[in-house]
């Protein structure tokens, strides 16, 4: 049977879906993990270790993802969004998060990320404090390309999200 028969294999995506797609990419994939660094300036990098759901006293981090490069630890913080507003002050906690992991020896280094449809980034204002943002359509693009069902099953779940994301009604 086809997709059309039911409909989407998914009624929603949720952003915790995207975040254990991801987290689990990070954790099987070396390639994958080498073009999302190369999209945020750590090309040659080499996984070290990913974690869901990252918390302290000033919130959460969706995705941690740490990796090497010249003998330094780097963690990346991702924020993951499909709709949902950005919380007060959230881009900025993120340095914080990212400052006392650097103050507690966790990393050595560390930069910030917003993974969301472009939709949702081309809405985040100039000033926004993410060092970096990574669309869903760069991602779903990367799994398009890959030739295997795992990599076309995740590149359907990214355009999910992306369809979603474009009949949300703007949360801001």
């Amino acid at each position: 049977m086809s997709e059309d028969d039911f409909g989407n294999y998914l009624a929603n995506v949720a952003e915790r879906d995207i975040d254990l797609l991801l987290m689990e990419e990070f954790h099987i994939s070396g390639d994958f993990v080498s073009w999302f660094c190369g999209l945020v300036g750590m090309g040659g990098a080499m996984f070290d270790g990913a974690w869901h759901s990252v918390s302290d006293s000033d919130g959460e981090t969706d995705l941690l993802l740490r990796v090497l490069a010249d003998d330094r630890r780097t963690g990346i913080l991702i924020e993951n969004k499909i709709a949902a507003p950005e919380q007060s002050t959230q881009a900025e906690r993120y340095h914080l998060r990212g400052i006392r992991s650097r103050e507690a020896g966790r990393v050595d280094d560390f930069i910030t990320v917003i993974c969301a449809p472009d939709r949702y980034l081309g809405r985040l204002p100039e000033t926004s404090a993410y060092q970096h943002k990574i669309a869903y359509e760069q991602i779903a693009a990367w799994f398009g390309q890959q030739p295997d069902a795992r990599a076309r099953w995740r590149h359907r779940i990214f355009c999910e999200a992306i369809d979603q994301s474009r009949r949300a009604t703007p949360c801001w």
